[in-house]
């Protein structure tokens, strides 16, 4: 509640929250662009080696042993495929007509209401008469609907 109180009373202050936002947006969308891309970066790992030193006399036998472990640092290139929910996600916030998770249907015909019946739907499945309740298909009789359903299979429609 303290920083909306000084975020009202003083502008710069707002503004200055506002810009690191921004700024914090900005980062997280490259961070995301580079986990869609796939990246690398130069890394290090360092490993334990055991270490024994012996030093010997003339005749070969061990005259002093001692032992140790030594850190490795050993360079690499780390590397990171690319990460297909985060490719997902980018398209999504780009591009969301084209990639959204819900699509938009049109429906680009009418449907006749008689009553509340919707004649569209007997036209589509009157070849199944059993989904229909006996005043949907009294209604269809009524209006002729038979003879529609033959001119709409006449004219390539398989319904």
């Amino acid at each position: 509640q303290t920083i909306s109180t000084w975020k009202r009373v003083n502008p710069a202050f707002k503004q200055a929250v506002e810009m690191g936002g921004r700024y914090a947006d900005a980062e997280m969308a490259e961070t995301l662009l580079h986990r869609a891309k796939g990246y690398c970066h130069p890394a290090v790992k360092f490993f334990k080696s055991r270490v024994v030193e012996k030093e010997y006399d003339e005749e070969g036998n061990v005259v002093y042993e001692r032992s140790y472990d030594k850190i490795i640092k050993q360079p690499y290139t780390k590397q990171y495929p690319p990460d297909t929910k985060a490719l997902i996600k980018w398209l999504q916030s780009r591009d969301p007509e084209n990639w959204a998770d819900t699509w938009k249907v049109e429906h680009k015909h009418q449907h006749l209401i008689a009553g509340n019946i919707n004649i569209h739907t007997i036209l589509e499945e009157l070849g199944d008469p059993g989904k229909f309740s006996d005043q949907e298909l009294q209604v269809a009789a009524k209006m002729g609907l038979q003879k529609l359903l033959t001119e709409h299979k006449e004219n390539g429609h398989p319904n």
